[in-house]
Protein backbone atom coordinates (compact mmCIF):
# COMPACT_ATOMS: atom_id res chain seq x y z
CA UNK A 1 0.00 0.00 0.00
CA UNK A 2 0.85 3.50 -0.63
CA UNK A 3 1.50 5.96 1.73
CA UNK A 4 -0.83 8.58 2.39
CA UNK A 5 -0.83 12.09 0.68
CA UNK A 6 -1.17 14.87 2.79
CA UNK A 7 -2.57 17.89 1.31
CA UNK A 8 -0.13 21.58 1.27
CA UNK A 9 -3.19 23.43 2.54
CA UNK A 10 -6.30 22.84 5.06
CA UNK A 11 -8.60 26.27 4.82
CA UNK A 12 -10.91 25.92 7.68
CA UNK A 13 -14.44 27.84 7.73
CA UNK A 14 -16.48 28.24 10.54
CA UNK A 15 -20.63 28.03 8.87
CA UNK A 16 -23.45 29.98 10.71
CA UNK A 17 -26.00 31.75 9.19
CA UNK A 18 -23.72 31.99 6.12
CA UNK A 19 -26.19 31.22 3.40
CA UNK A 20 -26.09 34.94 1.92
CA UNK A 21 -22.20 34.37 0.72
CA UNK A 22 -20.87 31.05 1.61
CA UNK A 23 -21.30 29.95 -2.01
CA UNK A 24 -18.61 33.01 -3.31
CA UNK A 25 -16.76 31.88 0.01
CA UNK A 26 -16.31 28.51 -1.02
CA UNK A 27 -15.97 28.78 -5.17
CA UNK A 28 -13.19 31.14 -4.32
CA UNK A 29 -11.64 28.17 -2.54
CA UNK A 30 -12.37 25.70 -5.36
CA UNK A 31 -10.98 28.05 -8.02
CA UNK A 32 -7.49 28.77 -6.26
CA UNK A 33 -4.99 26.97 -8.78
CA UNK A 34 -3.59 25.55 -6.11
CA UNK A 35 -4.89 21.78 -6.43
CA UNK A 36 -3.44 20.37 -3.49
CA UNK A 37 -6.37 22.05 -1.05
CA UNK A 38 -8.69 20.66 2.20
CA UNK A 39 -11.26 22.77 2.91
CA UNK A 40 -12.60 22.07 6.06
CA UNK A 41 -16.12 23.85 6.63
CA UNK A 42 -17.43 23.72 10.37
CA UNK A 43 -21.13 23.65 10.91
CA UNK A 44 -22.01 24.99 14.27
CA UNK A 45 -25.72 24.60 14.13
CA UNK A 46 -26.29 26.98 11.02
CA UNK A 47 -29.95 26.92 11.15
CA UNK A 48 -30.35 28.50 7.69
CA UNK A 49 -29.36 26.95 4.34
CA UNK A 50 -25.72 27.50 4.59
CA UNK A 51 -24.54 23.67 4.60
CA UNK A 52 -27.10 22.69 1.66
CA UNK A 53 -25.85 25.31 -0.46
CA UNK A 54 -22.22 24.23 0.73
CA UNK A 55 -23.77 20.60 -1.25
CA UNK A 56 -24.97 22.05 -3.92
CA UNK A 57 -21.30 23.54 -4.83
CA UNK A 58 -20.02 20.08 -4.54
CA UNK A 59 -21.69 19.15 -7.52
CA UNK A 60 -20.86 21.39 -9.75
CA UNK A 61 -17.03 20.38 -9.29
CA UNK A 62 -16.14 16.85 -10.51
CA UNK A 63 -13.04 16.71 -7.83
CA UNK A 64 -14.35 18.74 -5.05
CA UNK A 65 -15.28 15.33 -3.01
CA UNK A 66 -11.80 14.92 -2.04
CA UNK A 67 -10.79 18.18 -1.02
CA UNK A 68 -14.53 19.61 1.07
CA UNK A 69 -15.05 18.09 4.71
CA UNK A 70 -18.15 19.27 6.49
CA UNK A 71 -17.58 18.91 10.37
CA UNK A 72 -21.19 19.13 12.28
CA UNK A 73 -21.12 19.99 15.43
CA UNK A 74 -24.10 18.29 17.64
CA UNK A 75 -24.43 21.82 19.81
CA UNK A 76 -23.38 25.80 18.85
CA UNK A 77 -20.77 26.40 20.43
CA UNK A 78 -19.72 29.55 18.72
CA UNK A 79 -17.04 30.95 16.19
CA UNK A 80 -14.01 29.98 18.21
CA UNK A 81 -14.97 27.09 18.96
CA UNK A 82 -15.53 25.85 15.43
CA UNK A 83 -11.92 27.20 14.23
CA UNK A 84 -10.34 24.88 16.61
CA UNK A 85 -12.52 22.33 15.66
CA UNK A 86 -11.64 22.58 12.68
CA UNK A 87 -8.00 23.44 13.06
CA UNK A 88 -7.58 20.21 14.86
CA UNK A 89 -8.93 17.96 12.59
CA UNK A 90 -6.77 19.59 9.59
CA UNK A 91 -4.06 17.15 7.89
CA UNK A 92 -2.26 20.50 5.66
CA UNK A 93 1.69 21.18 5.96
CA UNK A 94 -0.13 24.77 6.61
CA UNK A 95 -3.49 26.21 7.59
CA UNK A 96 -5.57 29.42 7.09
CA UNK A 97 -8.41 30.50 7.99
CA UNK A 98 -11.05 32.33 6.43
CA UNK A 99 -15.00 33.70 7.68
CA UNK A 100 -18.10 32.57 5.61
CA UNK A 101 -18.45 36.09 3.91
CA UNK A 102 -14.90 36.62 2.59
CA UNK A 103 -13.04 34.83 0.21
CA UNK A 104 -9.64 34.67 -1.70
CA UNK A 105 -8.31 35.72 -5.11
CA UNK A 106 -7.70 32.18 -7.57
CA UNK A 107 -3.80 32.50 -6.75
CA UNK A 108 -3.60 33.68 -3.35
CA UNK A 109 -2.58 29.99 -2.11
CA UNK A 110 -0.34 29.19 -4.36
CA UNK A 111 1.75 32.13 -4.04
CA UNK A 112 1.47 32.57 -0.61
CA UNK A 113 2.45 28.65 0.05
CA UNK A 114 5.49 29.18 -2.92
CA UNK A 115 6.33 32.26 -0.84
CA UNK A 116 6.67 30.28 2.19
CA UNK A 117 8.99 27.38 0.95
CA UNK A 118 11.37 29.86 -1.28
CA UNK A 119 12.14 31.85 2.19
CA UNK A 120 11.23 29.50 4.75
CA UNK A 121 9.02 31.13 6.76
CA UNK A 122 6.68 29.43 9.15
CA UNK A 123 3.85 32.30 8.93
CA UNK A 124 3.02 33.57 5.22
CA UNK A 125 0.82 37.56 5.47
CA UNK A 126 -0.25 39.02 2.73
CA UNK A 127 -2.39 42.32 2.10
CA UNK A 128 -6.45 42.42 1.82
CA UNK A 129 -8.78 44.43 0.00
CA UNK A 130 -12.06 45.96 1.82
CA UNK A 131 -15.60 45.47 0.00
CA UNK A 132 -18.53 46.29 0.73
CA UNK A 133 -21.91 43.97 1.06
CA UNK A 134 -21.90 44.36 -2.52
CA UNK A 135 -18.71 42.89 -2.80
CA UNK A 136 -17.72 46.74 -4.30
CA UNK A 137 -13.97 47.39 -3.59
CA UNK A 138 -13.81 50.11 -0.48
CA UNK A 139 -9.78 50.57 0.33
CA UNK A 140 -6.62 47.64 0.24
CA UNK A 141 -5.21 47.60 3.83
CA UNK A 142 -1.58 46.72 3.80
CA UNK A 143 -0.74 44.41 6.29
CA UNK A 144 2.26 45.36 8.97
CA UNK A 145 5.77 44.82 7.89
CA UNK A 146 7.50 41.14 8.99
CA UNK A 147 10.95 41.69 9.22
CA UNK A 148 13.84 38.75 10.10
CA UNK A 149 13.53 40.37 13.47
CA UNK A 150 10.21 38.51 14.73
CA UNK A 151 9.53 40.11 18.28
CA UNK A 152 10.19 43.51 16.65
CA UNK A 153 7.08 42.61 14.12
CA UNK A 154 5.54 41.34 16.50
CA UNK A 155 5.31 43.91 18.74
CA UNK A 156 4.95 46.36 15.55
CA UNK A 157 1.65 44.18 14.38
CA UNK A 158 0.10 44.94 18.00
CA UNK A 159 0.99 48.46 18.01
CA UNK A 160 -0.63 48.55 14.11
CA UNK A 161 -4.47 48.47 13.66
CA UNK A 162 -5.63 44.75 14.19
CA UNK A 163 -7.95 45.14 11.91
CA UNK A 164 -8.16 41.84 10.28
CA UNK A 165 -6.41 38.43 11.29
CA UNK A 166 -7.09 36.17 8.75
CA UNK A 167 -4.58 36.29 5.86
CA UNK A 168 -2.21 34.41 7.48
CA UNK A 169 -1.05 31.25 6.32
CA UNK A 170 0.22 29.57 9.13
CA UNK A 171 2.48 26.23 9.62
CA UNK A 172 1.29 23.55 11.27
CA UNK A 173 4.24 22.98 13.45
CA UNK A 174 3.36 26.97 15.00
CA UNK A 175 0.07 25.53 15.62
CA UNK A 176 0.77 22.87 17.46
CA UNK A 177 3.64 24.99 19.50
CA UNK A 178 0.50 26.72 20.78
CA UNK A 179 -1.56 23.56 21.53
CA UNK A 180 1.36 22.23 23.53
CA UNK A 181 1.66 25.34 25.38
CA UNK A 182 0.16 26.03 28.66
CA UNK A 183 -0.75 29.22 28.18
CA UNK A 184 -1.24 29.09 24.73
CA UNK A 185 -3.27 25.93 24.32
CA UNK A 186 -5.73 26.32 21.16
CA UNK A 187 -8.80 25.94 23.03
CA UNK A 188 -8.19 28.51 25.58
CA UNK A 189 -10.46 31.38 23.28
CA UNK A 190 -13.49 29.34 23.58
CA UNK A 191 -12.93 28.13 26.80
CA UNK A 192 -12.67 31.80 27.82
CA UNK A 193 -16.44 32.44 26.25
CA UNK A 194 -15.11 34.55 23.48
CA UNK A 195 -17.58 35.38 21.24
CA UNK A 196 -16.45 38.65 20.44
CA UNK A 197 -12.65 39.83 20.13
CA UNK A 198 -11.79 36.09 19.44
CA UNK A 199 -9.97 36.69 16.18
CA UNK A 200 -7.36 38.68 17.70
CA UNK A 201 -6.93 36.77 21.19
CA UNK A 202 -6.08 33.71 18.94
CA UNK A 203 -3.63 35.47 16.69
CA UNK A 204 -2.13 37.58 19.20
CA UNK A 205 -0.67 34.32 21.04
CA UNK A 206 -0.54 31.79 17.70
CA UNK A 207 2.48 34.60 16.10
CA UNK A 208 4.47 34.43 19.25
CA UNK A 209 5.28 30.96 18.36
CA UNK A 210 6.05 31.49 14.70
CA UNK A 211 10.18 31.65 13.98
CA UNK A 212 9.91 33.65 10.85
CA UNK A 213 7.28 35.55 9.05
CA UNK A 214 7.25 37.34 5.69
CA UNK A 215 4.76 39.50 3.61
CA UNK A 216 3.12 38.79 0.16
CA UNK A 217 1.96 42.58 0.04
CA UNK A 218 -0.80 41.97 -2.80
CA UNK A 219 -4.58 41.85 -1.57
CA UNK A 220 -5.54 38.62 -1.79
CA UNK A 221 -7.81 38.80 0.95
CA UNK A 222 -11.36 39.74 -0.12
CA UNK A 223 -12.87 41.21 3.55
CA UNK A 224 -16.46 42.32 3.34
CA UNK A 225 -17.28 44.51 6.05
CA UNK A 226 -21.32 44.85 6.84
CA UNK A 227 -23.29 47.35 7.37
CA UNK A 228 -23.45 46.29 10.79
CA UNK A 229 -19.54 46.70 11.38
CA UNK A 230 -19.69 49.74 9.00
CA UNK A 231 -22.16 51.82 11.95
CA UNK A 232 -19.96 50.40 14.96
CA UNK A 233 -23.11 48.28 16.09
CA UNK A 234 -21.82 47.52 19.82
CA UNK A 235 -22.98 45.88 22.59
CA UNK A 236 -22.26 44.96 26.23
CA UNK A 237 -21.20 41.86 25.53
CA UNK A 238 -18.66 42.99 22.50
CA UNK A 239 -17.32 45.09 25.06
CA UNK A 240 -16.63 42.65 28.23
CA UNK A 241 -15.44 39.93 25.85
CA UNK A 242 -13.04 42.39 24.04
CA UNK A 243 -11.99 43.41 28.04
CA UNK A 244 -11.41 39.80 28.77
CA UNK A 245 -9.74 38.93 26.00
CA UNK A 246 -7.01 41.56 26.37
CA UNK A 247 -6.54 40.74 29.92
CA UNK A 248 -5.79 36.93 29.21
CA UNK A 249 -3.12 38.12 26.72
CA UNK A 250 -1.32 40.56 29.23
CA UNK A 251 -1.22 37.40 30.87
CA UNK A 252 -0.02 35.18 28.41
CA UNK A 253 2.75 37.66 27.82
CA UNK A 254 3.22 38.63 31.26
CA UNK A 255 4.41 35.01 31.53
CA UNK A 256 6.25 34.53 28.55
CA UNK A 257 8.48 37.59 28.71
CA UNK A 258 10.36 39.37 31.66
CA UNK A 259 10.52 42.87 29.87
CA UNK A 260 7.04 43.22 29.67
CA UNK A 261 7.12 45.56 26.38
CA UNK A 262 4.53 43.04 24.80
CA UNK A 263 2.00 43.91 27.76
CA UNK A 264 2.81 47.63 27.74
CA UNK A 265 1.77 47.71 24.11
CA UNK A 266 -1.54 45.89 25.08
CA UNK A 267 -1.90 47.79 27.47
CA UNK A 268 -1.62 50.54 24.96
CA UNK A 269 -3.74 49.07 22.38
CA UNK A 270 -6.76 48.82 25.08
CA UNK A 271 -6.69 52.43 26.20
CA UNK A 272 -6.66 53.52 22.30
CA UNK A 273 -9.45 51.23 21.74
CA UNK A 274 -11.69 51.86 24.37
CA UNK A 275 -10.51 55.88 23.97
CA UNK A 276 -12.29 55.23 20.41
CA UNK A 277 -15.07 53.25 21.52
CA UNK A 278 -16.34 56.20 24.48
CA UNK A 279 -15.66 59.06 21.41
CA UNK A 280 -17.95 56.95 19.01
CA UNK A 281 -20.78 56.13 22.05
CA UNK A 282 -20.67 58.82 24.28
CA UNK A 283 -24.38 58.89 24.45
CA UNK A 284 -24.55 54.53 25.39
CA UNK A 285 -21.90 55.14 27.59
CA UNK A 286 -23.17 53.50 30.84
CA UNK A 287 -25.47 51.23 29.25
CA UNK A 288 -22.76 49.63 27.28
CA UNK A 289 -19.93 49.27 30.19
CA UNK A 290 -20.01 46.60 32.71
CA UNK A 291 -19.86 48.28 36.31
CA UNK A 292 -16.69 45.81 36.48
CA UNK A 293 -14.77 47.41 34.07
CA UNK A 294 -14.20 50.67 36.47
CA UNK A 295 -12.57 48.63 39.40
CA UNK A 296 -10.52 46.70 36.42
CA UNK A 297 -9.39 50.46 35.25
CA UNK A 298 -8.35 51.72 38.71
CA UNK A 299 -7.17 48.75 40.37
CA UNK A 300 -4.55 47.98 37.31
CA UNK A 301 -1.16 50.00 37.86
CA UNK A 302 -0.44 49.92 34.07
CA UNK A 303 -2.63 51.78 32.68
CA UNK A 304 -1.77 55.28 33.07
CA UNK A 305 -2.96 57.84 35.24
CA UNK A 306 -4.32 60.23 32.79
CA UNK A 307 -6.22 57.86 30.93
CA UNK A 308 -8.45 57.04 34.21
CA UNK A 309 -8.54 60.48 34.25
CA UNK A 310 -10.57 60.68 31.00
CA UNK A 311 -12.39 57.99 31.39
CA UNK A 312 -13.69 59.40 35.08
CA UNK A 313 -14.36 62.51 33.41
CA UNK A 314 -16.64 61.28 30.42
CA UNK A 315 -17.63 59.57 33.61
CA UNK A 316 -18.39 62.35 35.83
CA UNK A 317 -20.30 64.22 32.51
CA UNK A 318 -22.61 61.48 31.74
CA UNK A 319 -23.88 60.98 35.23
CA UNK A 320 -23.55 64.51 37.00
CA UNK A 321 -22.76 66.85 34.32
CA UNK A 322 -25.51 65.89 31.65
CA UNK A 323 -28.48 66.15 34.18
CA UNK A 324 -27.54 69.39 35.34
CA UNK A 325 -27.49 70.80 31.92
CA UNK A 326 -30.94 69.37 31.19
CA UNK A 327 -32.22 70.43 34.51
CA UNK A 328 -30.90 73.92 33.91
CA UNK A 329 -32.19 73.98 30.68
CA UNK A 330 -35.60 73.14 31.87
CA UNK A 331 -35.32 75.70 34.49
CA UNK A 332 -35.08 78.43 31.76
CA UNK A 333 -37.44 77.25 29.58
CA UNK A 334 -39.97 77.79 32.61
CA UNK A 335 -38.09 80.96 33.67
CA UNK A 336 -39.17 82.31 30.11
CA UNK A 337 -42.70 80.54 30.39
CA UNK A 338 -41.85 78.18 27.68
Amino acid sequence: MGSQVYPLVSIVIPVYKGEKYIAQSVKSLLDQTMESLEIILVDDCSPDKSVEIVQDIIKEYSDSKKKVRIIRQAVNGGVAKAREIGVKEASGEFIILIDRDDWYLPEALEVMYQEAKLREADVVVCDYQVVNEKGLPINVMRCSEWTDDVRTSLKNYILSSLVHHWCFLVKREVWERLEKDKLGELNRTSNLGLRLGEDQHLMLRLLYFANKVVNVHIPFYQYRESEVQVTNNLTEQHVKDNIRAFQDLISFYEEKESDSEYNKLLIWRLQTWMANLIYIHKDAWLRLFPKEFYSYLWENPKLKKRFKIMLSEYHYSLHFMRPCAWGYNMLRKISRGQ
